[in-house]
């Protein structure tokens, strides 16, 4: 059985999952699973992917593929795009002396006085230092201070293009009979549409290969009239950078384990919950979205990656072509797929196409 969303439930849910940067995969997937469960149980029987006649289009479903796209190339300026309070993160980042980053997280991590060993691994003379602090070498104090102040517009930018350059997405909409859809992502409904069946099988075909570069998830879409606040992730990912820079400078090795260990922790699915909530103005699209992750570093590097994935069936906009409607007509043979038509019934009084399965 199926469950209309509850959506207060739902962002419930959403709020309250972390996978926080140091996590153990154990606890990221204990995190998930309320979350996961109760996506499980309310995914629809299927969702529709709307196309328009092309190439592409032909070729990705001759060869089952669901593209993907990043998030800077969608049709929304505001998908998966980062907002945090620019003022507040300057005054923040105003406070943040240098040194003083190095002490805030010896107090953070230690209520004994002590110093952490990851500290002293990290910086060997840091007892020196923090004794020190108000004797910070000026060299430092001025880069790190131009660097996430000066050029915190930059930093900004560019943490707002990381975000949306990260969210690889495929978009569906669980409803096959809207007109907007036709019109708006099947070329005036001359194009066509395809089902996917997420319910009762796997988010992706079993592709070796794949399975072990990526991983899959699959989540409905919230519609709300206000942003998600990201400004305390912006100051998390700040304070990593800055003592990235810092160990530059001070020319210490870099060890990214070890930095995962000492610094405030960084809400890994805060692009994901950014991704799931977009303006009530689309909320008619009724959008489900399927993201694609790595699982090895650096392995996205596109703006575009392919998911083997199988439809369930095929529907045909009502003003498609007659070669186009042959072609679609052929690869649905091919792969013994029902075929729909999408018509309007002139003795309803709804807004709604309805399908009218035909032979291949």
């Amino acid at each position: 059985m199926v469950l209309e969303m509850n959506q207060k439930e739902y962002l419930s849910l959403l709020n309250n999952t972390h996978i926080w940067s140091n996590s153990s995969v154990q606890e990221q997937n204990a995190s998930l699973t309320p979350l996961v469960e109760y996506i499980h149980r309310i995914t629809p029987k299927n969702l529709y992917r709307f196309r328009d006649c092309s190439e592409r289009s032909f070729d990705a479903f001759h060869r089952d593929q669901i593209w993907t796209s990043s998030a800077d190339v969608l049709n929304d300026d505001f998908d998966a795009r980062l907002f945090f309070h620019l003022e507040e993160l300057k005054k923040w980042i105003q406070d943040q002396k240098g040194i003083h980053v190095i002490k805030e997280l010896e107090k953070n991590y230690t209520d004994t006085g002590e110093i952490p060993i990851f500290l002293r691994e990290l910086f060997p003379a840091i007892d020196k230092m923090l004794q020190q602090s108000k004797s910070v070498p000026e060299e430092i104090e001025d880069q790190i201070k131009k660097l996430f102040l000066d050029d915190c517009d930059r930093y900004g930018t560019n943490l707002i293009q990381l975000t949306q350059q990260n969210s690889m997405i495929a978009c569906f909409s669980t409803s096959i009979h809207s007109p907007l859809m036709w019109g708006q992502y099947a070329n005036s409904a001359s194009g066509f549409a395809l089902a996917y069946d997420f319910k009762n099988s796997p988010l992706f075909d079993d592709d070796n290969q794949f399975s072990k570069q990526y991983a899959c998830e699959l989540y409905p879409v919230c519609y709300s009239n206000k942003r998600i606040d990201a400004t305390d992730y912006a100051k998390n990912f700040w304070i990593h950078y800055v003592m990235q820079t810092v160990l530059r400078i001070t020319g210490v090795p870099y060890n990214h384990s070890i930095l995962l260990q000492v610094l405030p922790q960084i809400d890994q699915f805060t692009n994901r919950k950014i991704a799931l909530i977009k303006s009530k103005e689309w909320s008619p699209e009724k959008e489900w979205r399927l993201f694609i992750s790595s699982k090895v570093p650096s392995v996205i590097t596109s703006k575009h990656l392919p998911i083997p994935k199988r439809p369930c069936a095929i529907y045909l906009g009502s003003r498609i072509s007659e070669i186009n409607e042959k072609i679609l007509c052929s690869i649905a043979k091919e792969k013994n797929l029902p075929v729909y038509r999408m018509e309007i019934k002139n003795n309803q009084i709804d807004y709604k196409l309805h399908p009218v399965k035909i032979k291949p």
